[in-house]
């Protein structure tokens, strides 16, 4: 931090703040002044990168009274990446936000389907929260040519929800929701589903697999979709005792 800088903050009644992350010198190239005031200041910025990296870093500092300011900005978002990113801010600082992300992933109509997608996410990677899995499965599973790739890559991602997948009536309403997504039209979501059987590794998605072999018109397609099938028999075949 340079002099100049330090004697604004001090005449400006900042209280400066640590360095936390690479952010806070991205923040100050654009001229951000990296303390708490400062980055309230910028999550009006005209830039949605901008306006994300000091809602994140107020978060990384733990500036607990800096919620309301953050919940304010992330209601206000245009870019759905960015709102979900705010709203992770604000969840970092204030459960209402985590409850906000909960209702965004389940589809509260203020976001779009990857919108939902960066929201599970986001209750994976910070709170450990599995709550939207079912609501994820529900919409994989919910034909529409409009959200073929949205849905798609909500499928990759069912996977990573291992405590959901261990109760077996949730893993077999993912399974069914996959099998509904292997006749979308869009080539790239036939294949996602069809890879997204394959991670969850289960028998039971072996005969919708089968069925989508036998009806995909594409050789190629269909030559990529029997080399999964043989990876799930591979995969789920017992293993013989010696």
């Amino acid at each position: 931090m340079t002099i100049a800088t330090s004697l604004f903050a001090v005449v400006m009644g900042f209280q400066l703040l640590p360095e936390t992350t690479g952010a806070t010198q991205e923040l100050r190239q654009v001229g951000v002044i990296v303390t708490r005031d400062g980055l309230v200041m910028a999550l009006t910025h005209r830039e949605s990168r901008i306006r994300v990296l000091a809602a994140s870093v107020l978060a990384d500092l733990k500036e607990w009274n800096t919620a309301g300011a953050i919940a304010k900005a992330a209601e206000a978002e245009r870019a759905t990446a960015a709102r979900v990113s705010l709203t992770t801010s604000w969840a970092r600082l204030d459960k209402t936000g985590v409850a906000k992300l909960a209702r965004m992933c389940r589809g509260d109509g203020s976001i779009s389907g990857l919108g939902r997608l960066y929201a599970s996410q986001a209750l994976q990677d910070h709170f450990a929260s599995e709550e939207c899995f079912d609501s994820l499965v529900r919409f994989v599973g919910t034909p529409s040519k409009a959200d073929e790739i949205p849905r798609a890559e909500i499928a990759l991602t069912l996977d990573s929800y291992k405590q959901s997948l261990t109760d077996p009536g949730k893993r077999r309403l993912a399974i069914k929701a996959l099998s509904q997504l292997l006749r979308a039209e869009d080539s790239y979501t036939r294949v996602a589903a069809a890879t997204a059987l394959f991670n969850i590794g289960d028998p039971a998605g072996l005969v919708p697999l089968t069925e989508a072999v036998a009806r995909e018109h594409s050789s190629g397609l269909q030559n990529i979709l029997q080399g999964i099938l043989s990876d799930l028999q591979a995969r789920t075949r017992p293993v013989k005792q010696p």
